[in-house]
């Protein structure tokens, strides 16, 4: 019993560690919504897949797998190629170097 508070400590601190990073590549494309998809491709690339939903047009960076690092990029942009939603999934190891590019 006297070792529940350490494993809590330890458990709180690899929280705090693998937390941020995520977020912060969150913040760093969503800050592209309302922008043309140009400023997107222009740090990322060119997509490696888009889907076509409704009236706009999903674009994806990145490979969902099961070895190693994995970050998926999305940006759905509208008709006029504006970016209209973002979303990222991934680990840190997968998303640092993208996320990066995008904060220039």
């Amino acid at each position: 019993m006297r070792y529940l508070p350490l494993a809590a400590f330890a458990l709180s601190g690899c929280a705090t560690v693998l937390g941020p990073p995520i977020s912060q590549s969150r913040d760093a494309i969503s800050a592209f919504q309302g922008r043309p998809l140009a400023e997107l491709t222009a740090r990322l690339g060119y997509p490696d897949k888009q889907e076509k939903v409704l009236d706009a047009t999903a674009y994806f960076w990145g490979e969902d797998h099961d070895e190693g690092p994995v970050c998926v990029w999305k940006a759905v942009a509208n008709g006029s190629g504006i970016v209209v939603d973002t979303s990222v999934y991934g680990n840190i190891d997968g998303c640092g170097g993208d996320t990066k590019k995008l904060q220039r």
